[in-house]
């Protein structure tokens, strides 16, 4: 459609340039047959212009996406085309119709049926996806009625007022849903400020084995402290300080995470004559690591006072672990089995009479 239009105003602009008149002549008529002819064609040119409009339209409000707000940004750049004949009301109206019935309904349909079960991000913590899907929904049917309350010509339209009424029903709608799903977010805080006020670490009594005391929820509510953040959600002040913190707490569970099992290695490659030896530095170790179990929480600032002296204490346990292995290897062990191999006595074959 835009070819063909562009290509008669190209013709229309190449014949007034080569065309040859003169207007002082009163008896020349070529000016006046041009200026109709051009009057004539640039009719053709706003009725062409017309229904590609709505032909554009339609395409627009049937696509999957059926987004009015894309409609009212074409009727406007349509509108700024000032086509004498070309009044946008009826456009207009047929937007907004298409926006009560497909944009507003849908929605709330959608909202009804997805409210308990939404659909959230795969990397999104389930409360703060709910928040994130409401506000998304919102964002849907508020971008083309923010443009609808622009137009003065829909001020005391009756399917205006019925469309604001529904769209103000389904926003307190979000806004109650939001509200809940933020302050259930809110009680959550203190709950996992207790979880890290407990001990890093606890004790099998059975086998006397160290775990890392760390409740997975810590990270659901940092990451929703980081996406409340980002999107600029109100937060207490405690979901800022942890949101400070979560760097240092996930540092300090992946040190702790390295340390205990490079403990457990060493002690898995150990040397069994080697356990008496080591039995000292092993206490040595069990003891630093022990701070953990009473005196240091996830909020503690002077965690360097169990990961220093035991990830030095380590090394010194894998040096010696390392020496007495050695030593067992290749002064005892391979000693023996080389002469394993050599006959010491040789004994006849005859029996003895």
């Amino acid at each position: 459609g835009f070819e063909q239009i562009t290509s008669i105003y190209n013709k229309i602009q190449t014949e007034f340039l080569t065309f040859k008149f003169n207007l002082f002549d009163p008896n020349d008529t070529q000016f006046d047959l041009f200026y109709n002819q051009l009057n004539h064609t640039l009719c053709d040119i706003d009725q062409k212009l017309y229904q590609i409009l709505d032909k554009d339209l339609h395409r627009i409000l049937h696509s999957p996406s059926h987004h009015s707000f894309n409609a009212l940004k074409l009727l406007a750049r349509y509108e700024n085309l000032h086509i004498k004949f070309f009044d946008s009301t009826e456009f207009l109206i047929d937007i907004i119709q298409w926006y009560e019935k497909e944009e507003l309904e849908k929605v709330k349909i959608i909202y009804n049926q997805c409210r308990t079960t939404p659909t959230i991000e795969r990397d999104h913590p389930p409360t703060i996806g709910r928040i994130l899907w409401a506000r998304r929904m919102y964002k849907r049917i508020r971008m083309a009625y923010v443009e609808f309350m622009k137009r003065v010509e829909l001020k005391d339209n009756l399917i205006m007022k019925k469309i604001t009424e529904n769209f103000l029903m389904i926003a307190n709608e979000f806004s109650i849903y939001e509200l809940l799903y933020h302050q259930h977010w809110y009680n959550t805080l203190s709950d996992v400020v207790n979880l890290m006020c407990n001990p890093l670490l606890v004790r099998q009594n059975l086998i006397r084995q160290l775990y890392i005391n760390y409740d997975p929820f810590i990270d659901v509510v940092l990451r929703e402290c980081e996406l409340l953040a980002r999107y600029s959600i109100a937060m207490p002040d405690l979901g800022y300080k942890l949101l400070l913190d979560r760097t240092r707490i996930r540092f300090s569970y992946e040190r702790l995470k390295k340390l205990l099992k490079d403990f457990s290695i060493l002690l898995a490659k150990a040397h069994p004559t080697s356990y008496e030896l080591v039995e000292k530095v092993m206490t040595q170790v069990d003891s630093t690591l022990a701070i953990g179990l009473n005196n240091l929480n996830w909020l503690s600032k002077n965690l360097d006072e169990i990961f220093l002296p035991a990830e030095e204490n380590i090394s010194l346990m894998s040096d010696f672990l390392s020496q007495i292995s050695s030593l067992i290897i290749h002064r005892i062990e391979e000693p023996i089995n080389e002469v394993s191999r050599f006959e010491i006595l040789e004994f006849p074959d005859d029996s003895i009479d």
